[in-house]
């Protein structure tokens, strides 16, 4: 019995033997396997961290050969094009031709290159349009492998100047602070930038007898034909996304002096604590995922439009030095209040470089004793009005510099034309043909309504607007396309979708309708047109004419990182 009980022991002790030897080695071979696991991450951030680097060498490189190149020189702007092909364009830097090897003191190797060129609104440039932009988004790839571990980084960066306004950049953008109001069921085809707050409502307004009245509707629908469409908001974070809420109990001076007066938005003292107890709005924070999918629900078809935060240029637009520039030099001044139509003098519209200064000098008398004995001289201010009385078409060229208001009424108008415009622009009942250009920079308030009334057909607007103060336009009653961009220190959108007749609209049922994949049209649809630059750079700079380019510091729009090549 003892000897029976002395070899269960011994057994058991040999068990215990082999359990502790085989939790040993399994112990080990898990530390080891920790130990490789963990130098393999090791790894894998050293070559992550290498190829950043690589692509911020490779960046900072470009751009002091395009400075050496371009800065502190005076260029036709063909020869900056071409200055920017001599640079990014080299064989040397092209990823199907060529790499850079960067040597590192760190172990692993890094190589980067240029993958692709393509243009902000453009993804597959042709060369004549490549040669046409000042900007052009440059894909540097850079791959570091150390060890077996390979990691790519990709960063699209924006190279180039701004010798255009920033502002042709954008179907909407508000400058110096303004928000941006998109009040129900427009379609706005390419990027927004707002440097306020981006106020979006699914109920559209308009104006009886100076009352506000409230029309239910769908919410905006921002998207794009070649990207993911985006939002740009200011860094300011004093600045947010809001909808709106209850608007049809808003009281009519409520919405005359707070809401579209910008005046509950306007100081930046507590104003997020203002504004999230107000109760007509309610703040999106579309900088967490939560916040982000609120405001793409909220959006019509919004599920793939993206939110960013930028360091945005300065609007260094002046205007009035502009028109003031022109006083004594334009080829034709002096000019009193003048109509243009159909049978209009045809210096109106015999040259797209003819340039016309409205505005005079008048002398007075200053102090009189039986005679003058001293004269001055004033400014006397002069309008601009474009008309028909007919369908026939008014044609309209050069460069046009206000010192008063422009009015464009019951017009179809085909232009090649600028106007600076001190005073305020209002468009009514008016077109703008297919093949034309017009572009209207202006000090006071743009207005654009009665556009086709009640029709489904929509009045066709081709050109950019730009003001210094509010921009308003209506697609209620009204039917717009806007083929161009607007710009302005604080604008205002209104628009329903499907038809409208005697003030009654189509309910939100109908609106919301989509027959045959398509969504009932909209009454406003602004349309980013991707030539408003080349265009602009054509009609204020003939290929001779010198400029003194900077270069902007390189911007990255996009990164990704992945494993392997």
């Amino acid at each position: 019995m003892v000897k029976q009980q002395k070899g269960y022991a011994l057994l058991i002790t040999l068990l215990l033997v082999i359990l502790i030897s085989v939790l040993g080695l399994a112990m080990i071979t898990a530390n080891i396997t920790a130990s490789k696991q963990n130098k393999i991450r090791e790894t894998a951030v050293l070559a992550e961290d290498l190829a950043l680097k690589g692509a911020e060498y490779f960046t900072l490189s470009l751009q002091d050969e395009l400075e050496s190149s371009i800065n502190n020189t005076r260029l036709t702007v063909p020869q900056y094009i071409s200055r920017l092909n001599d640079v990014l364009q080299k064989n040397k830097y092209k990823c199907s031709t060529g790499e850079v090897d960067i040597s590192s003191e760190s172990e692993g190797e890094t190589s980067v290159c240029i993958e692709r060129i393509y243009l902000e609104d453009n993804p597959s440039p042709t060369i004549e349009q490549l040669n046409t932009s000042l900007k052009w988004i440059v894909v540097i790839r850079s791959t570091s492998i150390v060890n077996e571990q390979i990691k790519t980084v990709r960063q699209h960066l924006m190279y180039g100047t701004d010798n255009v306004p920033d502002q042709l950049r954008y179907a909407l953008s508000t400058n110096d602070n303004g928000n941006l109001f998109l009040h129900g069921g427009m379609d706005i085809y390419g990027d927004v930038k707002t440097e306020g707050n981006l106020i979006i409502s699914s109920t559209a307004f308009w104006k009886k007898e100076g009352r506000v009245q409230w029309v239910p509707s769908l919410a905006p629908r921002i998207i794009s034909r070649n990207f993911t469409p985006k939002i740009i908001l200011p860094t300011n974070t004093n600045y947010n996304v809001y909808t709106m809420k209850n608007e049809s109990y808003m009281p009519n001076d409520v919405f005359d002096n707070s809401h579209t007066t910008g005046k509950l938005f306007t100081s930046l003292t507590n104003q997020t604590d203002r504004l999230n107890a107000n109760e007509y709005y309610t703040k999106l924070n579309v900088f967490n995922q939560s916040g982000l999918d609120l405001a793409r629900d909220y959006l019509t078809d919004g599920e793939k439009v993206n939110f960013e935060r930028r360091d945005l240029p300065v609007d260094n637009l002046n205007i009035s030095n502009e028109i003031s520039s022109q006083k004594n030099s334009a080829k034709y001044r002096d000019l009193a209040s003048t109509t243009i139509s159909r049978n209009s003098d045809s210096k109106f519209s015999s040259d797209k470089n003819n340039s016309f200064y409205f505005g005079s000098t008048q002398r007075y008398c200053k102090f009189w004793f039986l005679g003058c004995l001293e004269y001055g001289y004033r400014d006397v201010i002069s309008n601009l009005t474009i008309s028909s009385i007919s369908t026939d078409q008014v044609n309209i060229k050069g460069i046009y510099y206000i010192t008063g208001d422009l009015t464009i009424t019951n017009s179809k108008l085909n232009s090649d034309a600028i106007f600076y415009v001190d005073g305020n622009v209002n468009m009514t009942n008016s077109s703008i043909v297919d093949g034309s250009n017009l572009y209207i920079f202006s000090n006071g308030e743009i207005e654009i309504s009665n556009m086709s009334v009640d029709k489904d057909t929509p009045s066709k607007i081709k050109g950019f607007f730009y003001t210094k103060q509010n921009f308003l336009m209506y697609g209620v009653a009204s039917n717009i396309y806007l083929n161009g961009g607007i710009s302005a220190d604080r604008i205002i959108l209104t628009a329903v979708r499907g038809k409208s007749k005697d003030y009654e609209y189509d309910s939100v049922a109908i609106q919301k309708a989509i027959i045959n994949n398509e969504r009932v049209p909209s009454r406003m649809v602004i349309d980013y047109d991707p030539n408003l630059i080349p265009e602009f750079i054509t009609f204020t700079r003939p290929a001779d004419t010198e400029i003194a380019p900077t270069m902007n510091q390189p911007v990255i729009i996009e990164q990704e990182i992945t494993s392997g090549p």
